[in-house]
């Protein structure tokens, strides 16, 4: 369960579509395991009481990005909390850091239009090696849907 605010800051760097963007979100949250949906469990292992005792903690998260005409470059890092303490050190599968790289290309105009942005996203997960992904989106101006398409 996670309870955040977020304020998000848009500063125009010039006249021809170039921002620098900022957003952080702070808030509560309570991470518990759900002991009803889990199978072969030791319901005597120390590490899940341990886990549910937790109680609910202050968190937050801060992300950066550029965008102009057709590029994109954005940086977050998830979870802060994980970034200046360490007293969650045995727990995986947590986010370390998002960045991603896109470039979005319009092809034709008005109702035949087409944009496809492939994208690269390189990013980490506490006890993973980091991971690679790419993907393109496209989209048509009159499709009622975009195609998402992506590698990882």
């Amino acid at each position: 369960t996670k309870a955040v605010g977020t304020f998000a800051y848009h500063l125009p760097l010039s006249d021809n579509e170039q921002q620098l963007n900022f957003g952080v979100s702070f808030g509560l949250s309570r991470d518990r395991l759900d002991l009803g949906n889990m199978r072969n469990i030791d319901f005597n292992d120390p590490s899940i009481a341990r886990f549910n005792d937790r109680g609910s903690y202050l968190d937050g998260d801060f992300g950066v990005s550029y965008t102009s005409k057709g590029l994109t470059v954005e940086g977050a890092i998830p979870n802060m909390r994980t970034v200046f303490r360490n007293d969650d050190l045995n727990y995986a599968n947590k986010p370390t850091f998002y960045s991603a790289v896109g470039y979005k290309f319009n092809f034709g105009e008005g109702i035949n239009g087409i944009s496809l942005e492939p994208k690269g996203v390189f990013r980490g997960i506490k006890n993973y090696k980091n991971l690679w992904d790419a993907g393109v989106n496209a989209k048509g101006k009159h499709w009622k849907e975009k195609i998402i398409s992506s590698l990882s």
